[in-house]
């Protein structure tokens, strides 16, 4: 076997060589199963950059029992809960969102933090294509801001549950209100206030306006 040298940071080889140890594996080993690992990737048209986002999402919908379903057929059984029992249907869903902000609060003590940390992860995880968030107001311990999500669900049913959903999962964080709810098919747009003193508090640092913009 051919041998070669590779250069990495200091920091770096330290850290693979930790894990070598941890493991029982001697570093060359490691190493070569972490090059393969990271060649098979990029062969197979994978951003090396985003593999952490995507290991990230893995763990949580397997923690959450996230099972993958295919766009029509969750707006099909949506829109015959709807027609069956609109009003329980809601409530089921606020509850699944405050069953979701629970689980985010435990490594995202601010809705802030979640939503910038976590975009991609909740993109995943509810049925929709982008989030956006932006300031509207900023006035001393006040702050007002929108988040709009798009390409909500394929119909009015789905964009009205994903709204109830999204709604008990803000309901955790208690240094939001939520001030209005906006939606019409596959559009989905939220104002709430924000209490930054108490924030600040949960967070234990002061925030600026453009922390709060995705």
């Amino acid at each position: 076997m051919p041998r070669s040298n590779i250069a990495v940071d200091k920091q770096l080889a330290q850290w693979l060589a930790n894990t070598a140890e941890s493991k029982n594996k001697p570093i060359y080993a490691l190493t070569n199963e972490i090059i393969k690992i990271g060649l098979d990737l990029i062969d197979g048209k994978v951003e090396i950059n985003e593999l952490p986002t995507t290991v990230k999402i893995m763990k949580m919908m397997k923690d959450l029992d996230v099972v993958p379903v295919p766009g029509d057929l969750m707006d099909l059984m949506i829109k015959m809960l709807y027609l069956s029992d609109r009003e329980q249907l809601m409530q089921i869903g606020f509850r699944e969102g405050e069953e979701l902000g629970n689980y985010f609060s435990t490594f995202y003590k601010s809705m802030v933090e979640l939503i910038s940390s976590s975009k991609d992860v909740l993109v995943q995880i509810f049925p929709l294509k982008r989030l956006e968030l932006e300031p509207t107001s900023v006035n001393g311990e006040k702050a007002v801001y929108t988040l709009r999500a798009i390409g909500v669900g394929r119909s009015r049913e789905t964009t009205e549950f994903v709204k109830e959903v999204m709604r008990g999962m803000l309901s955790v964080y208690k240094e939001v209100r939520v001030i209005d709810i906006r939606s019409n098919n596959g559009f989905l747009e939220l104002e709430f206030q924000m209490n930054v003193d108490e924030l600040n508090k949960i967070a234990g640092r002061n925030f600026e306006t453009e922390d709060f913009r995705i």
